[in-house]
C-alpha cells in the first residue's frame, strides 16, 4: 500500500463517517429514525467503507500502470526497471552495483508476459490471475478464476441489499429494482469481458491499451458502492395497520355527525321563529340568491360550467325543427338528488 493511497482511503473514511454521524443526530431531531435505523445505518457506513478501502487500497495490480510503460515493452526492460526500482528502494545504491533478485511471483509473471497472446491476456483478466494462477492455459481458465473472485463481491453486495430491504427497515419495494440492476451489472460485466475485450487488438506502440480487467473492476465496485447507499437514503415506508384500524375514527365522527344532523332540523324552526335571528338570516339568503342568479345568467359561466360538466341549465326541448333537446345540467342534477336525499333525512322543520 502506497502512502497515497493510505493517506486517500484515511480522509474518504472520515469524510464518510462524518457525513454519517451528521445524517444520524439529524433524522434523531426530526425523530424519523429508530434503532434499527441506526443499525441499518452503521451496516451501510461498513460497507462504504469497505468498499472504498478495495476503491483506493485493494486496487487491481497492474505493473505497466504504476511503472508508466506501455504495454508492450519487452520482458527484458521490465526487469531492469524492477531490479532498478528494488535497488533504488532498498539501500539507495542503483542496480548496477547491486543486484537484488525478484519474488518467485514476478519471475512467474514475466515469465508468463513472454509468451504468446500474454499482452491480451493481460489487459483483458488482469494481472492477478496471470500472476496467481498457476494451472490456467486457456481463455476459459482466466475466466473462471476472475468470475470466481468478482462472483464474492456480488454475493456479498446482494446479502447487503437484502438486509436494507427487510419489511422492518421500510424499504422493501426497492429489492427487486437493486438485485436487478446488480445481475444487469454481473451480465454487462460477463458479456465484456468474454466478447467485447476479444474483439480489440493491443496497439502496435502499446500506448493507449485499454485495461479491460481494471476498468470493469472500477465500475463493478463503484456500482457496490452505489446501490445501498441510494437504497438507504430512500424514505422508509412503515407497514400500516389493518384497515379495520382505519374504520375506528371514520365511525367515531359518524356517530358525533348524526346528532348534528338532527339538531339542524330543529334548528331551522327555532331560527324563524325569533325575529334577531329570522332578519339577518332571510337577508344572507336573500343575498345569496341574488349573487346566484346574476353568475348563473352570465353565458361566459354558462359556457366553461358545460366545458367542466358542471352544467346548471334547465332541460330546455326543441322549439324548432331540426333542433335537439337539451339535457338538464349535471350539477343542477346533483343538486336536486342531494335536495330530496336532505328532505328523506331532516324531514320538515318543527313548526
Amino acid at each position: 500500500m502506497s502512502a497515497a493511497s493510505g493517506n486517500t482511503f484515511l480522509f474518504t473514511s472520515l469524510a464518510i463517517i462524518a457525513a454519517w454521524i451528521y445524517n444520524t443526530r439529524r433524522r434523531k431531531a426530526t425523530a424519523s429514525s429508530g434503532i434499527s435505523d441506526n443499525i441499518f445505518g452503521i451496516l451501510v457506513l461498513l460497507h462504504t467503507i469497505y468498499i472504498v478501502w478495495t476503491l483506493t487500497v485493494h486496487r487491481p495490480p497492474n505493473l505497466f500502470t504504476r511503472l508508466n510503460i506501455p504495454l508492450t515493452v519487452s520482458v527484458e526492460k521490465i526487469r531492469s526497471l524492477l531490479l532498478r526500482e528494488a535497488s533504488v528502494a532498498g539501500n539507495g545504491q542503483s542496480a548496477l552495483t547491486v543486484a537484488t533478485p525478484l519474488p518467485n511471483d514476478l519471475e512467474f509473471l514475466l515469465n508468463k508476459l513472454s509468451g504468446k497472446d500474454s499482452r491480451l491476456l493481460y489487459s483483458r483478466f488482469g494481472q492477478r490471475a496471470i500472476q496467481t494462477c498457476q494451472y490456467c492455459s486457456s481463455t476459459f481458465d482466466y475466466t473462471l478464476f476472475v468470475f470466481s473472485e468478482a462472483l464474492l463481491g456480488y454475493v456479498r453486495t446482494a446479502f447487503v441489499i437484502l438486509l436494507l430491504t427487510v419489511s422492518v427497515n421500510g424499504r422493501e419495494r426497492w429489492r427487486t429494482v437493486a438485485i436487478g440492476a446488480l445481475a444487469c451489472t454481473a451480465f454487462a460485466e460477463a458479456y465484456v469481458l468474454t466478447t467485447t475485450s476479444a474483439s480489440f487488438s493491443i496497439p502496435e506502440d502499446g500506448r493507449g491499451a485499454i485495461m479491460w480487467h481494471d476498468n470493469v473492476s472500477l465500475v463493478r465496485n463503484a456500482v457496490f458502492l452505489l446501490i445501498p447507499l441510494l437504497i438507504h437514503l430512500q424514505s422508509a415506508l412503515k407497514p400500516s395497520g389493518p384497515a379495520s384500524a382505519s374504520l375506528v375514527p371514520v365511525l367515531a365522527h359518524l356517530e358525533r355527525s348524526l346528532p348534528r344532523a338532527h339538531l339542524l332540523k330543529y334548528a331551522r324552526g327555532a331560527i324563524m321563529r325569533r325575529p334577531e335571528l329570522r332578519d339577518p338570516a332571510v337577508r344572507w339568503w336573500a343575498r345569496e340568491a341574488r349573487e346566484g342568479e346574476i353568475a348563473r345568467a352570465d353565458p361566459g359561466v354558462q359556457k366553461a360550467a358545460e366545458r367542466m360538466g358542471l352544467g346548471f341549465g334547465e332541460a330546455r326541448k326543441p322549439t324548432l325543427q331540426g333542433e335537439s333537446e337539451i339535457p338538464e345540467g349535471q350539477l343542477k342534477t346533483s343538486a336536486r338528488m342531494a335536495v330530496e336525499g336532505l328532505k328523506g333525512v331532516l324531514g320538515h322543520p318543527v313548526s
